[in-house]
């Protein structure tokens, strides 16, 4: 630095002594009009941007924004109406209640599973399905089914939630289990808008007859294992309530990918229960699947917060927190396009 300081000064001097002498040539002395300093032009090449080029958008899993939809509100302010009356298999609400998912199914742009109808009618007394009651063994079931075919219809991702539900005083069955169904067919309409052909067949199911014993599921599972090679499933059961954290029970290494996935995106997970043996005390009916030997996890929530309103008057659409229930249909719209 001091070495580059000297060389300038000396420069600077001997530039100083060069003006002086040409002034002194100069016959007026007093005028320096005649003196016009010549610019040396720049030689030098033009100057390239040298800016980084913008990086690649990350890839989104959905190209159109999933919040735009209110799917999960509409599904789930009319399942909690009154004249559904607590959905209860067996009864004349659960049919008005099929009937009406069905046309959901078929409006959003989902393909019948079965013979053209979205409805896949059982019964509980079927050979295969295990009911330990009495009072409903000759009763129908109503599940309904729908599909986005996929690359490879050898296998199956099922997406699932079952809508119905017990019948306590004014029980509107919101969070147990209405919460689940719009929780799936969110997703099922972020997968249709999404526009890609899957890898595998993707199947929602809604199902009936969960409350008393697994039973829609049983049905389904039975029927689909002679169709697909192998199965997954992903099974929603009593979401929403805000600042409850979400349980992830079920097969192990699908429950860890999930779990990495969710937590990645901000969303709080029940480990306690999770390592703790919440698969015991959280029946729902992805047991179906594992039962047959399928890779099945369901999400859901456990505590004090839960039990409170879980089949009781108490389970009424106020307690929700719709938006919470949109995030995480979100989360597992992307883990199935990841």
């Amino acid at each position: 630095m001091y070495k580059s300081i000297t060389m300038k000064t000396k420069i600077a001097l001997l530039l100083t002594l060069l003006l002086l002498l040409s002034l002194t040539a100069c016959t007026d002395t007093n005028d320096i009009s005649g003196i016009t300093p010549t610019p040396t032009p720049i030689t030098s090449a033009p100057i390239e941007a040298t800016q980084e080029p913008a990086p690649e958008p990350l890839e989104s899993a959905l190209p159109d924004d999933p919040v735009e939809s209110d799917i999960a509100e509409r599904v789930l302010h009319e399942l909690t109406k009154p004249e559904y009356n607590g959905r209860v298999t067996g009864s004349d609400e659960i049919v008005q209640a099929a009937q009406y998912l069905a046309g959901v199914f078929e409006d959003i742009g989902l393909i019948p599973y079965d013979s053209g109808s979205f409805i896949m009618e059982y019964s509980n007394s079927d050979p295969g399905i295990r009911y330990f009651g009495n009072d409903l063994i000759n009763a129908k079931g109503y599940n309904v089914v729908g599909v986005i075919p996929g690359k490879d219809s050898t296998k199956a991702l099922v997406v699932s939630a079952h809508y119905d539900a017990v019948r306590v005083g004014g029980n509107q069955g919101a969070l147990d289990n209405a919460s689940g169904v719009a929780a799936i067919l969110r997703v099922a309409e972020n997968l249709l808008r999404w526009g890609e052909q899957p890898e595998t067949d993707i199947i929602f199911c809604a199902f009936d007859g969960e409350e008393i014993g697994l039973i829609g599921s049983q049905a389904f599972v039975l029927n689909a294992k002679n169709t697909y090679q192998d199965m997954f499933n992903i099974n929603i059961d009593t979401i929403g309530l805000s600042g409850v954290p979400l349980l992830i029970v079920g097969d192990e290494i699908l429950r860890e990918d999930i779990a990495v996935f969710f937590t990645d995106k901000g969303i709080p997970l029940d480990y306690e229960n999770m390592v703790g043996g919440g698969t015991m005390v959280f029946g729902s009916d992805y047991v179906s699947f594992i039962n047959y030997g399928f890779s099945a996890v369901s999400l859901g929530t456990l505590g004090d917060e839960v039990f409170a309103i879980m089949h009781t008057e108490n389970d009424v659409l106020e307690v929700l927190d719709i938006a919470y229930i949109e995030i995480i249909a979100d989360a597992v719209t992307e883990f199935i396009v990841s």
